[in-house]
């Protein structure tokens, strides 16, 4: 129960990630199924009912199978009923069993299911021989089957007050009831949120990009870490401070999934389209066990697929394939990172994938802006791969790169930029450039 608790309640996006929609508005709704869920703990003989918890056992694997409009009503329905048994929960803890050994065997549940988040999505990373293979993308099960069993919580228990004085003892009347406390309770939630509703509702739907020119495209690319500096503290401000700073309109980032337990459940995708007034687009979704991939831009984007990349072997790599809107020129733009450098056949099948689909736009007359990892030097196999599809370097002369790359098809480059990070907002370096639609000139000679 307190591992669910932390895992869906602590923030009001993890379904919609989960899902692939926006946090704001359908967040709202999150909101709200908690300070319902709380308001329902007065009815104890209705949260007690099999039936209640039937219903969140059915819908909670349904979240993951059914369309985004569907699934995030079923995933109001589980919120709800997370916060409902609170109540009865610890009423039964208060008169059945030691409460020190139930506390401490809850702790331990709750550690484990907080490992098997860490272990499906870094189980390459973890110590050999302690299930990281077995676990890989287990996230969805590990999901069903804590919903499956938070029911032991109280289901041994009968008696729906906690308060209930012994025959031969009076206890004195509280200056409120339990039922006046949990009302006041689900009042205060919707009270001190309704601000922070006001406020992102105030800005959701302002794309102005905080003045940022959009003449031409500014694209940058930078793997921000999940926003967490050199010394392992948050830093969302500092990396919406430097991508202002370097005034691109067109960002793509990797390593951005940060709604999970053990980063906190903080959005940084969302802090940053709200905090720079552009359009975003974010996946996979959190479901994919991948590291994230994000696309922050100035202009509309009208399209967005996101997917997984072939890795078989190692980490689940991701994909961004959006087209945007440069005052009436649509581009592609491609946002991906690739695994890791051991996983040597990983990273020739993403080659292979993100080379077929570059090949297929250029037959289209595409269009194209790759802001990606690559996780291969200038002049490597799978970066030859994509030069050979019809990718152009931006800086074909910088050969001693290694992961991050600019490529364009279609465009030309007017400036080429590697800043280098001085401050400790994190360990990676920035690129960026100018991408210019091609010139009436230049148009003519082809």
């Amino acid at each position: 129960m307190v591992f669910l608790t932390h895992w869906l309640c602590t923030s009001h996006g993890v379904i919609a990630r989960w899902i692939g929609i926006e946090p704001f508005p359908s967040g709202v709704g999150i909101v709200a199924s908690i300070a319902l869920g709380v308001y329902l703990n007065n009815y104890p003989n209705f949260v007690r009912s099999i039936w209640w918890w039937l219903a969140a056992v059915i819908a909670g694997p349904c979240i993951l199978i059914t369309s985004p409009r569907v699934a995030i009503v079923l995933g109001y329905l589980v919120t709800t009923y997370i916060m409902s048994i609170w109540h009865v929960a610890v009423a039964d803890l208060s008169k059945h069993g030691s409460p020190v050994l139930t506390l401490n065997i809850s702790m331990l549940v709750y550690l484990f299911g907080m490992l098997g988040v860490i272990w499906s999505i870094a189980w390459c990373f973890v110590p050999p021989g302690t299930g990281g293979p077995w676990m890989r993308q287990r996230v969805g099960q590990l999901f069903a089957m804590a919903l499956l069993f938070v029911s032991l919580s109280y289901f041994k228990g009968t008696s729906p007050h906690l308060n209930k004085s012994s025959p031969s003892t009076k206890s004195p009347k509280p200056a409120y009831s339990t039922k006046q406390i949990l009302q006041i309770l689900a009042l205060i939630i919707v009270i001190i949120t309704i601000p922070a509703i006001i406020k992102r509702g105030a800005s959701h739907g302002n794309f102005d990009g905080n003045g940022v020119q959009t003449e031409y495209i500014r694209g940058m690319i930078w793997a921000i870490r999940f926003g967490y500096n050199n010394f392992g503290w948050p830093n969302f401000k500092d990396v919406a401070r430097k991508i202002k700073e370097v005034k691109s309109n067109l960002v793509g980032l990797v390593e951005t999934d940060t709604l999970r337990p053990f980063t906190g459940n903080r959005d940084i995708v969302e802090f940053l389209q709200e905090h720079l007034h552009m359009y975003s687009d974010f996946g996979p979704s959190t479901l994919n066990e991948t590291w994230g991939c994000a696309l922050l831009s100035a202009y509309p984007i009208i399209r967005s697929e996101r997917e997984n990349q072939p890795s078989p072997d190692g980490e689940i790599a991701c994909l961004i394939d959006a087209t945007i809107d440069h005052h009436g020129t649509l581009i592609d733009v491609l946002v991906t990172h690739f695994g890791n450098t051991e996983h040597y056949r990983d990273r020739e099948l993403q080659a292979q994938e993100i080379a077929r689909r570059v090949a297929k736009k250029k037959e289209a007359g595409r269009k194209v802006v790759w802001l990606g990892y690559l996780t291969d030097r200038a002049g490597g196999p799978n970066y030859n791969r994509l030069i050979e599809a019809g990718l152009t370097d931006a800086s074909p002369q910088a050969v001693e790169r290694y992961c991050l790359y600019l490529f364009h098809m279609g465009m030309e480059i007017s400036e080429f930029q590697r800043i280098e990070m001085k401050e400790d907002i994190s360990d990676t370096e920035i690129q960026i450039a100018n991408f210019k639609l091609p010139s009436a000139a230049t148009v003519a000679k082809k």
